[in-house]
């Protein structure tokens, strides 16, 4: 009798577990309150003029002008809250920071929006006199998002050759993040 009662309880454990998880799969991931989806995409902004690498990241890029765009689409039909993180990226070693800077913002359902060199120039407090500057961008969104990084490159004529120029649109992965539970009270 005593088996038949731990194989009893047995069976509702496990029909029990069943049925959680069952629940827990019928769930939409997009809006599971435990996780957070996080897209990061590297920015390199450079205005310089050809033969006016005079900075460090110019140097390392070349001699062209650089644009980043990265575009979110929030597909869901509830609003996306957004946290941004933008990190200047700086020489290994350097004893300067890179700095990093916070935003937050809330992506309408079914709406999209762009982040810019302008953007992140205004974001970071990058001085106009600032021809060049590069790093990263971290979203954070409650939501699944759609994410896609434009770079656009022009390299004007000079003595050198034509004018080139080239437009790569690339996915930004997604990873997903667990927030962490709150601790209990004692």
């Amino acid at each position: 009798m005593f088996r038949t009662q731990k194989l009893k309880i047995a069976a509702a454990l496990w029909a029990a577990l069943a049925c959680s998880a069952a629940a827990q799969d019928r769930t939409p991931p997009e809006i599971q309150p435990d996780l957070t989806y996080v897209y990061t995409a590297k920015f390199v902004c450079i205005s310089a003029p050809v033969g006016a690498a005079t900075d460090e990241t110019a140097k390392r890029f070349g001699s062209a002008s650089y644009i980043t765009v990265l575009n979110f689409l929030n597909p869901g039909d509830q609003p996306a809250k957004l946290g941004v993180v933008a990190t200047r990226a700086t020489p290994f070693g350097s004893a300067v920071a890179g700095g990093k800077r916070r935003a937050q913002s809330e992506l309408a359902a079914g709406s999209a929006e762009y982040i810019s060199c302008v953007d992140i120039r205004a974001m970071m407090q990058i001085p106009d006199a600032a021809t060049s500057f590069d790093g990263y961008v971290e979203i954070e969104s409650n939501r699944r998002l759609e994410a896609d990084a434009v770079y656009t490159t022009v390299n004007i004529a000079s003595s050198v050759g034509p004018v080139q120029s080239s437009v790569d649109v690339e996915p930004v992965r997604m990873k997903v993040r667990r927030r962490p539970l709150p601790m209990p009270l004692p």
